[in-house]
């Protein structure tokens, strides 16, 4: 739909400005899809990266926790456990201690 392109916006994760987190400069969601990325950024569209740099300032640290916790409903204990899993994740994988939250640094965009 090029005649949407006045009126729409993407705003992404993906990319990295240095480093990437599958290899020296690779981001998982560009490597993974790298055609889809071209349409993207060659789209014309504006355009808001979100790269990997940002996003590893958004921790889910355990004060995080402890507040999303606090809730007590079936919801929050959920994403607790999601968190959790994510967390331990990154601990073995990446070696962060606290994991970072990707994807809603874009929506919080």
């Amino acid at each position: 739909y090029p005649e949407m392109k006045e009126d729409v916006e993407i705003v992404l994760m993906g990319g990295a400005l240095g480093l990437g987190n599958t290899g020296p400069v690779a981001e998982f969601n560009i490597q993974v899809d790298p055609e889809a990325a071209k349409i993207v950024f060659e789209s014309g569209v504006p355009l808001t990266m979100v790269p990997l740099e940002v996003t590893h300032t958004a921790l889910v640290t355990s004060d995080v926790l402890r507040r999303i916790e606090s809730f007590g409903s079936a919801f929050s204990a959920m994403v607790i456990r999601l968190l959790t899993f994510f967390a331990e994740t990154y601990r073995t994988v990446f070696n962060f201690h606290d994991p970072p939250l990707h994807d809603p640094c874009a929506v919080a965009y």
